[in-house]
């Protein structure tokens, strides 16, 4: 037990730093090819849907949502041609974690999440927040 949460950890920790790396980027100027770039974006999204319907019959981990958002994030920023579309991004990923939040709560009420669970999806939100207000200017 204590190892996955250690890996957990160093997961969120890398999945941090990542991000922090990307919620600051301009919109992409990469010469990688549109089609490329839009390929990444409809995998990650249906990674995301995948592993929220694999979560509602108890066959995923809540934290693997985060990670998928995230990369999902990612790639809507990458095609992001305009400061407004990196906010729409960046607003989608806080629903997607505001989404979680609340599941992970209503996991906690019936005894299928953990308080630390809580916390963590809180942690995500906030994060999102901050994000979203780091790019907005806020």
């Amino acid at each position: 037990m204590r190892s996955r949460v250690f890996l957990l950890a160093v997961a969120a920790l890398a999945v941090a730093g990542a991000v922090r790396a990307c919620v600051a980027a301009p919109p992409s100027t990469s010469k990688v090819p549109r089609e490329l770039l839009q390929a990444r974006l409809e995998a990650a999204r249906r990674a995301y849907d995948l592993t929220e319907t694999l979560l509602h019959t108890g066959k995923a981990d809540f934290s693997e949502l985060p990670l998928w958002s995230r990369r999902w994030l990612e790639a809507e920023r990458a095609l992001a041609t305009t400061g407004a579309d990196q906010v729409a991004a960046l607003e989608a990923h806080l629903e997607r974690m505001k989404a979680l939040e609340k599941g992970v709560r209503k996991m906690m009420d019936v005894g299928f999440a953990l308080p630390r669970d809580g916390a963590a999806a809180t942690y995500y939100r906030v994060e999102a927040e901050v994000w979203l207000r780091e790019v907005q200017g806020r």
